[in-house]
């Protein structure tokens, strides 16, 4: 027998449930994220001989020793993986970024430069007309939604995309992590640094369209040599979207593509100052 004590509480339970949903939804949430961008460089100079129909080795050698452009070991974009580390206010929208390569505050998560320099400037002179039609010559710009080449100038066009090495859903990527926190951050400490087995759907469709692939090697271990965890967290938002997330803290999320792979770690602050 339904009781008018019995009704009103079912409809208090259910006013409770969309109030959490709602709050869920307005809530602004603040984080810092520590994201670093490592070209695959062996790739990226395979790329280039292969468009010059030259030997890798033997192409990077001639312009390494080229007296001509005078590339200056050290200089340039070669060899270096590029470290961001990112702040944003959910409260005002405002977001600040640092950037150990440039040393400052940036204004976009972004790298412009060429991949060798020295004294050639590579819009003047013989080595411009002896490398004109190679990328080597171009401006490589490294993001983490993409790695490719500026041909069109002025710079403040973006790559076409023919130019794109790879790209992969960089913003998705962390909106699904502030997703997990949102759902799963009273499940443990480590949310949202906990492994991902399985992603949703949508997502997952973007890996593949773009050959991305999850690396869950960087995984804490606390020194002790402990093997993964490889128990699934229990949760019907999980279970709904088609999704399965480990019950162990990573130490960073690698996603890795042909050309290019990004780690990011990630904290979530409550209001009030609360950290996770």
């Amino acid at each position: 027998m339904v009781t008018i004590a019995g009704m009103l509480l079912e409809h208090v339970q259910r006013f409770r449930r969309v109030e959490e949903v709602l709050s869920l939804l307005n809530e602004n949430l603040t984080y810092k994220l520590v994201l670093v961008i490592s070209p695959d460089w062996q790739a990226v100079l395979e790329k280039l001989a292969k468009d010059a129909n030259r030997d890798p080795e033997k192409f990077i050698n001639e312009i390494m020793r080229d007296e001509e452009l005078k590339i200056e070991e050290g200089k340039g974009l070669f060899g270096k993986e590029f470290r961001f580390v990112c702040f944003y206010d959910g409260a005002s929208g405002l977001e600040q970024i640092w950037s150990d390569y440039h040393g400052t505050f940036v204004d976009d998560i972004e790298v412009i430069g060429h991949i060798f320099e020295g004294k050639w400037l590579p819009w003047e002179g013989e080595g411009y007309r002896k490398y004109k039609d190679n990328y080597i010559s171009k401006y490589l710009v490294i993001k983490p939604h993409f790695i490719g080449f500026h041909t069109i100038l002025p710079l403040i066009e973006d790559v076409a995309p023919d130019d794109k090495l790879a790209q992969m859903p960089f913003q998705e990527i962390i909106s699904f992590f502030i997703d997990m926190y949102r759902h799963l951050r009273n499940t443990g400490l480590w949310v949202p640094m906990y492994g991902i087995k399985k992603f949703p759907r949508k997502l997952q469709e973007e890996f593949d369209k773009y050959k991305v692939e999850y690396d869950k090697s960087a995984y804490e271990d606390y020194g002790t040599d402990i093997e993964f965890n490889e128990r699934i967290i229990e949760s019907e938002w999980a279970k709904k979207n088609g999704m399965e997330i480990y019950n162990q803290e990573m130490l960073s999320h690698r996603f890795t593509t042909p050309y290019y792979s990004i780690r990011i770690r990630m904290e979530v602050f409550e209001r009030g100052g609360a950290a996770f």
